[in-house]
């Protein structure tokens, strides 16, 4: 119990400091893994009664990714009838092209491909064709969206592109992007912007023509903490008692424990101090990679060279 390791070792903790039995009998033993999550979501979402001023990025929810992109595919001609929703490619791509825009030659709309299997000529559009039914056009189907890792609650910006040199990709919302870059007249290039479309997926403001590598960071979404002895907060261990002592004020506050209020400013003062570590952590990583010029040294003169 005393090592603050396992959610186990925390649960064990609020128990006893809120005079109940850690036996597994306590009629608020259930309620106490309840107000564990409770706090710990508090805490990796930023916000909640022990957060009020504003949304937090903690440091230890920070994690790094890679998205490759695909270069885009035009190889043969498509058939599109005004009116459909179905069209055929004369060349079967190897990949599915779900999901990618569709971008016919001499057309003014761009479709989304909503159905498509791979080695398969029939593709489905996101809505019907407007334009003049084309036996043979030429086309250019285009992976502008491509999904975020499962855990991430969001994308910390920039992300950066690998090849030849090194080049942030910053973020920008959706009708800001299109705006600078609209669809119909997107162009081959390595991105230099992204939008998020939702939580799980964003849109680039460029095409590619070979793979092409995009690192980036993002914070994380923790799992709920349970019983199981693997159970481990991702909260760094040195503060995982501030994780008990959020849990244990409002066990206490159910109780109507007297000492409620002070278990409360108790886990408060422990927020306060993570923040402090959190401002100093994300400030020495801003300045990594950062030339400072060498500062100009004051000369030391002897005291007989002051001037009278």
């Amino acid at each position: 119990m005393s090592s603050y390791t396992t959610t186990n070792d925390l649960l064990l903790d609020v128990l006893w400091r809120a005079y109940e039995k850690t036996d597994g009998s306590s009629q608020f033993a259930d309620a106490a893994l309840r107000y564990l999550n409770r706090a710990y979501r508090s805490l990796w979402t930023g916000g909640g009664e022990f957060l009020p001023t504003k949304p937090i990025d903690w440091w230890w929810m920070k994690e790094a990714a890679t998205i490759t992109l695909l270069p885009y595919f035009n190889t043969g001609t498509i058939s599109v009838t005004q009116g459909w929703d179905i069209a055929s490619l004369s060349t079967p791509p190897s990949i599915s092209l779900q999901g990618y825009w569709l971008m016919v030659d001499g057309a003014n709309v761009a479709y989304q491909i909503t159905t498509h299997a791979a080695a398969d000529v029939g593709i489905i559009l996101d809505s019907i064709y407007n334009e003049t039914s084309a036996a043979t056009a030429t086309f250019k189907a285009l992976p502008l969206d491509y999904a975020l890792p499962s855990d991430c609650l969001k994308v910390l910006d920039p992300l950066w592109s690998q090849n030849l040199q090194a080049s942030k990709i910053p973020m920008a919302s959706m009708s800001e992007m299109w705006a600078a870059y609209p669809l119909m007249r997107i162009t081959q290039n390595i991105p230099t912007l992204f939008a998020p479309i939702d939580e799980t997926a964003i849109r680039f403001s460029h095409f590619v023509d070979t793979y092409v590598r995009i690192d980036f960071e993002y914070m994380k979404v923790c799992n709920d903490l349970t019983t199981d002895p693997s159970s481990v907060p991702l909260l760094p261990l040195n503060y995982r008692h501030v994780l008990a002592d959020m849990a244990t004020g409002l066990v206490m506050l159910d109780k109507e424990d007297s000492r409620a209020a002070s278990t409360v400013e108790q886990a408060k003062a422990g927020i306060a101090g993570m923040q402090a570590e959190n401002r100093k952590r994300w400030s020495t990583a801003s300045e990594i990679g950062t030339i400072f010029p060498r500062q100009p040294t004051r000369s030391r003169r002897p005291w007989w060279w002051r001037k009278p």
